[in-house]
């Protein structure tokens, strides 16, 4: 009797009501599709219910995806996942890549691309099923690959625990995806197993080929002599670019991107992906070998660090706002205030500079914006100052934030004319149709736009007239240095007078002197911010 095939869909609120979970539900009509939003009930339906695939967000239930997965595995509990990615990250893929994962979509794939690798993962595993009921398992089937009669991965695992010297060459297929919406399964198949009978008759005897996962092989060398991987890579490279595959009336070439490790240690192959990731980077159709490097290693464990200790400050309620005053240099009071994030950790205050970039990179910077956005309007509903709050391109990139600040505008009685949001300049710059129009709509609801540390990077003019922005905050390394610095002293003067000319009004930060306060009035700017005002505190009594 066949049995049923059953998917766990474990998706954030974005994903939930996305375009993705709609194709989801389509694509796996015919299957046993679960939805769970909550950790608990994840973890129990798993332990009870014998899962085929987990479809699961990057970030989800206030956790990282990835970090779902790696709990499950640290209990035994192995399952095919397909993570749905925010951006197409290297360190996250590298992640999926290491811990196994079935496949991974990107949310800002085309549409129709999306519905295709939907329908693509749907037949693989209709396929799996096939060939598992037609050829059931014994004891020494679980060591291969069932497609291509290679070692598999958890066999290549094992070959790496004697803690010998070794070297790995991880090979791609490029663009093998495509082969398989074009053409097929079938076609793809074959192109699976002719690659590995290819691979086998040309490598020596004492070199183990191994696929791992989708498209990926592994060429295992054991006690490698100086430069043998090298010459290994460069062979099968140019194998490949000789051979052509003939499947019925198709001929087809294909070509391979590798990348090269060396060493004794478990970590071969995420180096060996690392050097993927890098070739790829350059050009496919060639390899690449791995190379330490001391301040990008640091620089992620950094991030992993870092990225815990939100989480955990998130769970412990450990973020807060701090206020810092801004002067209106006209009626010379201070009217607004702008809002930032301060995180709390060991007794000490946290600057963002150490735990904003974390936040993006793990996907949790948008539960930081709502938890400063109740926060902040917690305190503002109490009193009449205009205030603002940061947000970047990754809080649109969930496409939140139009719902939730009509619906705490409402809950918290605030005007939307007293709440201004400041953009950063990766928002000011943006292509991307969606973010734009999210803007938009903030700006219909009666909300003030910023643009955030003008005159540096990508500062768009015309994205000032499209969003119709309410003010510009010259950036502060030009303010700073106003009374010394001609050239900042013009370039102020010509943001101002730009300003005046849009009827845009203009704050200039980081005032820190009387001397530049002098300054700022000389050159008619509307508002000042900056220590000479004030020193961003947690309540708004202590700026005064």
């Amino acid at each position: 009797m066949k049995k049923e095939i059953n998917i766990i869909s474990f998706l954030n609120e974005k994903h939930a009501g996305s375009f993705i979970n709609d194709q989801i539900k389509s694509v796996f009509s015919d299957f046993n599709l679960l939805e769970v939003s909550e950790t608990e009930t994840f973890y129990n339906t798993l332990l009870n219910w014998n899962v085929d695939l987990v479809i699961i967000s990057e970030n989800c239930d206030h956790k990282s995806g990835l970090d779902q997965i790696i709990n499950l595995k640290m209990e035994d509990i192995a399952v095919p996942f397909i993570p749905i990615l925010e951006v197409d990250d290297e360190d996250i893929i590298s992640r999926v890549v290491e811990l196994g994962g079935f496949d991974f979509i990107l949310e800002k794939e085309e549409k129709a691309f999306i519905k295709r690798k939907l329908n693509f993962i749907r037949s693989k595993i209709l396929f799996t099923r096939q060939n598992e009921e037609s050829h059931p398992k014994n004891g020494l089937d679980v060591k291969f690959d069932a497609t291509t009669g290679l070692l598999n991965r958890q066999e290549f695992l094992k070959h790496l625990i004697n803690g010998r010297m070794k070297s790995i060459l991880l090979v791609d297929i490029d663009d093998f995806n495509l082969i398989n919406l074009a053409y097929g399964i079938e076609v793809g198949d074959y192109i699976l197993k002719s690659m590995a009978s290819l691979l086998k008759e040309n490598m020596k005897e004492a070199m183990d080929v191994f696929r791992i996962a989708g498209d990926e092989f592994i060429i295992l060398i054991d006690d490698p002599k100086p430069n043998e991987e090298k010459v290994i890579a460069e062979k099968v490279i140019q194998l490949f670019s000789m051979t052509t595959f003939a499947y019925e009336t198709l001929e087809l070439k294909v070509s391979v991107t590798i990348g090269v490790a060396r060493g004794d240690s478990s970590h071969l192959l995420r180096d060996a992906d690392v050097a993927l990731r890098r070739a790829r980077k350059i050009s496919k159709n060639r390899y690449e070998e791995y190379y330490y490097d001391s301040l990008l290693e640091e620089k992620q464990k950094q991030n992993l660090i870092w990225a815990n200790r939100i989480k955990r400050a998130l769970d412990e309620d450990c973020f807060v706002p701090y206020f810092q005053p801004i002067f209106n240099n006209k009626t010379q009071k201070i009217e607004k205030y702008e809002c930032l994030a301060r995180m709390i950790y060991e007794g000490a205050v946290i600057t963002p500079d150490q735990f904003l970039e974390p936040a993006k990179r793990s996907g949790l910077l948008p539960h930081l914006t709502k938890v400063m956005i109740i926060k902040c309007f917690s305190v503002f509903e109490k009193n009449e100052y205009d205030f603002s709050i940061n947000i970047s391109d990754i809080d649109l990139k969930y496409n939140y934030l139009v719902d939730f600040l009509q619906e705490k505008l409402v809950e918290y009685n605030i005007r939307p004319d007293r709440f201004i949001i400041e953009i950063s300049e990766d928002i000011q710059s943006s292509n991307i149709q969606d973010e734009v129009l999210q803007i938009l709509r903030l700006k219909e609801l009666g909300i003030k736009i910023a643009f955030d540390d003008f005159g540096t990077g990508y500062s768009n003019f015309s994205r000032l007239l499209e969003f119709k922005a309410d003010f510009i905050k010259i950036d502060g390394s030009f303010i700073k240095y106003l009374d010394i610095n001609g050239q900042s002293y013009k370039i102020s003067h010509a943001i101002s007078e730009f300003g005046k000319s849009i009827e845009t009004e203009i704050i200039a930060e980081f005032v820190h002197s009387k001397a530049i306060y002098e300054k700022v009035k000389e050159l008619k700017i509307n508002y000042s911010q900056g220590y000479y005002f004030g020193k961003p505190a947690q309540s708004i009594d202590k700026t005064l």
